[in-house]
Parts: structure tokens; sequence; C-alpha cells
């Protein structure tokens, strides 16, 4: 009998004793809130059947604040046009990823062309934009973004070769992503 009890408490006790540890751990689990997404990982889907491809990271520095970058690159048959920026979005909501934002971005822009004759020319610039965005927290925990906006954004490039490189356009913003 002895032997028995002896495994008896050498099997149950630990579980006993770790059920104990765990339910109030649980429970404490239950009732913290979601730690605050701090950075913000998205894409665009809508440009992939376009041969566009879009992607931005932006981290929260207060909660007014973002800072973070972009990358692109739309295939055009015989040529392509590629940009890198780095974006700087303030939020007068003061919840960092949500609702209206504003923002200003700086970067470089690359647009490349080919030729039958094998005469390939690319042309790299600097670039400026100003961006005005709003975004859609979704679910339970706030973790989806749905994304839109409109901007304007000028390419300061000389024209050697390429006609109007020099020239400012219209943007527009569609991304999806995930706070982490």
């Amino acid at each position: 009998m002895t032997f028995l009890r002896r495994t008896l408490q050498q099997a149950v006790f630990p579980l006993v004793f770790s059920a104990a540890l765990a339910v109030p751990a649980a429970t404490t689990l239950q009732g913290q809130a979601p730690r605050e997404g701090r950075t913000l990982v998205s894409l665009n889907p809508l440009g992939l059947p376009f041969k566009y491809v879009s992607g931005e990271v932006e981290q929260k520095v207060s909660a007014i604040a973002t800072i973070g970058g972009s990358a692109s690159y739309l295939d055009i048959g015989d040529g392509s046009y590629s940009s890198f920026e780095a974006k700087f979005r303030l939020y007068p909501n003061e919840q960092a990823f949500k609702g209206f934002s504003i923002g200003i971005a700086a970067g470089i822009s690359r647009v490349a062309e080919s030729f039958s004759n094998a005469q390939d020319r690319s042309e790299s610039a600097p670039t400026i934009a100003v961006i005005a965005d709003y975004n859609w927290l979704l679910g339970k925990t706030e973790r989806v973004l749905v994304g839109t906006g409109v901007g304007a954004k000028r390419i300061f490039g000389d024209d050697a070769g390429f006609s109007d490189v020099n020239f400012a356009y219209p943007t527009l913003r569609f991304q999806v992503g995930v706070l982490f």
C-alpha cells in the first residue's frame, strides 16, 4: 500500500499543483487587454493582376505619429517603374494606424525602357509626395487593416533621353495588412 500511495502522490501531486497554478494564470490572461500593435505590414492585393506590386511597413512612434517605408514595382510591357519612399504620417485623432492621416514621403523612383535593338535605358530620380489616407482596423483585436488614400508625387529628374521625367502625378492607395 505504501508503494501505491507513494506512486500516486508522485504522479497526482504535480498535476494538482500545476492545475492550481494554471487556473489563476489563465484568469489573469483573460482579464488583460490584448497588446497594442506597433508595426504594420501591408500590401496592395488589387495590383497583382495588373503586374503592380506595392507594400508598406509602418512603425508607431507615438499615439499620433508613424514612420515607415513603401516600395512598389509596375511592369508596363517594354518598360518598368519602381520606387522606394520613406514616409511620415500624422493621425489627428491620436490613434496611430486608425482613421484619417496626413503625411509626407521622400524617396527615389526608377523608370526603365527596353527596346528591340538592345538599347535599354533607365533613369533614377528623387521624389517627394504628400499623402492623405484613411485606415480601418477590423476584427475583435483590431489587428487587420484596410486602408485607402490619395496623394500627389513629384519626380525630380532630368529628361536625358526620356520625355517628361520631371513631373508630378496623382497617387492612389489601397492596402490590406496586419498589425504586430
